[in-house]
């Protein structure tokens, strides 16, 4: 990511969040926004208010949330996963953009705020695939980590119409449609949950 103030050579390779949006997307799915800096996301990036749905999943509270819902735009659907205990929040930091020619995943350690894309020194992976063919099923182990992950999410199915492709539910699933067989990396998800409790004898039985 692009910091703001240090030379150009400490800036080869980097992005501004702006950078991670190229092309006509169809719709974005984007984590970890904090709800009084929307707007400077718009900012950074105007494209984003053309897009037809903006799927924020995101960790707010009551109070900031009600924010968002008064002075989010108009194609914004907001989701708080659930969460089954009584501390933590959700937490990812990603986007996942749908274009008619493929999906991009982007994961990245800044908030969605204007001070950690542009004056802290962050990380970003992003990576493209490709829509599979029709009769394809096949599978990775990139794909069904993230279908997992998604699924845990549980936010409320939507319907949305891709242009030149047609009209697709929008849930877990529809992630299955991307060819993620070439990905460069491993997807290591953290969701909040209760973790079974296991006792284990001195002789090792469980």
């Amino acid at each position: 990511m692009r910091v703001q103030g240090l030379p150009a050579g400490a800036s080869t390779s980097s992005r501004f969040y702006r950078g991670c949006h190229s092309g006509a997307m169809c719709w974005l799915l984007s984590f970890q926004l904090h709800g009084r800096h929307g707007s400077s996301c718009y900012l950074a990036c105007p494209k984003l208010s053309k897009v037809p749905h903006v799927l924020v999943v995101h960790g707010e509270s009551v109070v900031t949330l009600e924010y968002m819902k008064r002075t989010k735009p108009a194609n914004w659907i907001l989701h708080k996963p659930p969460l089954p205990i009584s501390y933590g929040t959700h937490h990812s930091k990603a986007m996942l953009l749908v274009y008619p020619q493929g999906v991009r995943i982007v994961v990245h350690t800044a908030n969605l705020i204007y001070v950690d894309w542009n004056n802290k020194s962050q990380g970003l992976w992003m990576q493209d695939f490709p829509w599979k063919d029709q009769n394809d099923s096949s599978t990775c182990e990139l794909e069904n980590d993230l279908i997992d992950y998604l699924a845990s999410l549980k936010w409320p199915e939507f319907t949305s119409n891709l242009p030149s492709l047609g009209s697709f539910k929008i849930n877990s699933s529809f992630f299955k449609k991307f060819d993620y067989g070439n990905a460069e990396v491993r997807l290591i998800a953290s969701v909040s949950m209760r973790a079974p409790f296991v006792t284990t004898s001195m002789d090792g039985d469980e």
